[in-house]
């Protein structure tokens, strides 16, 4: 499914021409009926060749109505640019068809209108003018064709034209649904609705979609698309969607709804490349050399899908690049576009791309820059992964193994980076015994998906093994682990193994013994029992045995009689005993314990 749009100079024939493909007159507001032209945007569809529903978008004209213009052409297949035979190329003309290149439009269609009003040969250099222009702002190579809206000449040709052209679009789907909010208003008898245009992926009644930025949850009670009520949509498509979760004052143009497992994250600054770069400190404006131009550290506005929000831009490499921080937090989505407009004016100053999210040292941010100036162009949709891949060291699903790059399950890393990875593991590995990998996790800064996956392969190699919950270094035959603990701990094990006494690290009071007799613990040389009283393994295994000699599995003993036959007291003889309840070999059955096995 595909939607097109409308754009060019105000009163060059949008309205009309649209009311003429589909019946319908989207000028909807009283006051657009009293000015006689569109100021927010209207909607309306036609059918296809094979009745499959093509939705219509009618934008604003005037200069002063850019930010709903650009509110109308984010998710655009195709667009409309009209130009009226009677007035030729005009500014607007020019403003819009830099806007559609901006927000990534990737068909264009150059509608001549009003060829009623003039002669032939006056709507023909019209046309070829207005192709010389498209060609020139975008790289494209337009259709174009000659109308006229009030007698119907070639409308059935450019519904044709339409089809045809759409046919040659390839639609990018996701795996998340995205609907940029254009209107919200109450129906009574059923609730909060919203309207918008429909990408990524079908959404279905009762799905639960979440609302960014606020984060909160809607659920779909019903949708409608095309003026018919539906089970579910299809993107591209517009949409209306009855909701519940959020009433109408907690929703607003330019909030966006997506699912919760969305590549759209929440942010108040984000890294972007600047089109139009120029070498004096300025951007020039994309409506030519004669416009206002906007200065390093200013205030403009930034708009992106149906929404526009204050910002403050911040060059950092030859006014090609920028920070921009907003005003308020918004979600965004990597290499999206955006176009840059004067703040509080109409003026457009300039187009972008998200090329990084969120906030950034100041390290990374020149690391950053140098990668990106190296992926010229600089506003070609950019591999994120491999950007990621260049900047980190490590990504997920790049698949491009060789040249440096190494593939780790779903993730790659670069040779170095994995070389020092690897090493890092091994090293904590090593010392003290062993580690755990919680501990390891903290210590290895990357994704907790790709540090699983490097673990594994360590320990699939060889290079690892794991005793209980430590990994420690692979033990070589003779080898005794004990040679890998620090000289503290060491001593500790050897004071433990000569006596049958409980070790209480508590009453030493040497620093770092409470460090090391967990490290013992998690190697599996040392028990611990309630009170914070520890065995060294042969210990506890001697008085097991003690305590259990000659009886079998039924039999009963008293608390005296271990502490007889261990020469224990109290204070010793019960954690002991409640130790081996947990180890399965007695249960506790009044004040005598009854033995499991011998």
């Amino acid at each position: 499914m595909h939607i097109v749009g409308t754009a060019g100079h105000v009163d060059h024939g949008k309205t009309e021409l649209i009311k003429a493909l589909t019946g319908v007159d989207t000028d909807r507001l009283p006051e657009e009926k009293a000015r006689g032209m569109t100021i927010d945007l209207g909607f309306a569809h036609f059918k296809g060749d094979y009745g499959q529903l093509i939705g219509v978008i009618d934008v604003p004209g005037h200069e002063r109505f850019i930010r709903n213009m650009a509110a109308g052409s984010w998710s655009l297949n195709c667009a409309l640019l009209t130009v009226a035979a009677n007035e030729g190329w005009m500014q607007q003309s020019e403003d819009h068809t830099r806007v559609l290149a901006a927000m990534d439009v990737k068909k264009i269609i150059i509608v001549i209108t009003k060829c009623d009003l003039t002669d032939m040969a006056q709507a023909v250099l019209a046309e070829d003018d207005a192709v010389k222009r498209v060609r020139t702002i975008t790289g494209m190579n337009p259709e174009s064709i000659i109308v006229s809206a009030r007698t119907g000449v070639n409308i059935d040709a450019l519904k044709n034209l339409i089809i045809k052209t759409l046919k040659s679009v390839q639609v990018k789907s996701a795996n998340f649904p995205c609907i940029y909010i254009d209107r919200v208003f109450t129906v009574k008898g059923t609730g909060t609705v919203i309207t918008g245009s429909l990408t990524g992926r079908t959404i279905a009644v009762e799905d639960e979609l979440v609302l960014l930025p606020a984060g909160k949850k809607i659920r779909i009670r019903g949708i409608q698309s095309y003026f018919k009520d539906m089970q579910k949509a299809e993107p591209v498509s517009r949409v209306a969607l009855n909701i519940s979760g959020l009433k109408r004052d907690e929703l607003k143009r330019g909030d966006l709804l997506t699912s919760e497992k969305t590549q759209f994250t929440v942010e108040d600054e984000f890294i972007a490349e600047i089109s139009r770069p120029v070498t004096s400190g300025t951007i020039r404006s994309i409506s030519g050399p004669n416009q206002s131009l906007i200065k390093n550290h200013s205030e403009t506005e930034i708009a992106l899908g149906t929404g526009h929000m204050p910002a403050l831009i911040h060059f950092i490499y030859k006014r090609q690049i920028a920070r921009i921080v907003l005003k308020s937090p918004a979600p965004l989505l990597l290499n999206q576009p955006f176009l840059i407009i004067r703040h509080g004016g109409s003026t457009i100053l300039g187009s972008g791309r998200v090329a990084w999210k969120g906030k950034t040292e100041k390290e990374i941010r020149k690391k950053l820059v140098e990668i990106l100036v190296s992926m010229q162009p600089l506003t070609a949709e950019k591999n994120i992964n491999e950007l990621k891949l260049r900047l980190f060291g490590y990504a997920e699903n790049t698949h491009s193994e060789g040249s440096g790059s190494v593939i780790t399950g779903k993730w790659t890393f670069t040779e170095e980076k994995l070389r020092e990875i690897n090493e890092n593991i091994l090293k904590l590995a090593g010392s003290h015994g062993g580690i755990t990998e919680a501990e390891l996790k903290d210590r290895i800064n990357i994704p907790r998906e790709a540090f699983k996956s490097i673990l594994g392969n360590l320990l699939t190699q060889g290079s690892l093994k794991k005793i209980r919950d430590l990994y420690t270094l692979k033990s070589l035959p003779g080898h005794n682990p004990e040679t890998g603990l620090s000289p503290m701990a060491k001593k500790m094990l050897d004071d433990l193994k000569e006596t049958k006494k409980g070790y209480e690290p508590k009453k030493e009071k040497i620093q770092g013994s409470q460090k090391e007799i967990r490290t013992l613990v998690r190697l599996g040389f040392v028990v611990p029992t309630e009170g914070g009283i520890y065995y060294s393994k042969e210990s506890y295994s001697k008085l097991t045995a003690l305590i259990l000699e000659g009886y079998n599995p039924g039999d009963r003993f008293t608390i005296p009689e271990a502490k007889e036959r261990t020469s224990l007291s109290r204070k010793y003889i019960i954690p002991l005993l409640n130790r081996m309840e947990k180890d399965g070999y007695v249960k506790r059955d009044g004040n005598e314990r009854v033995v499991l096995k011998s």
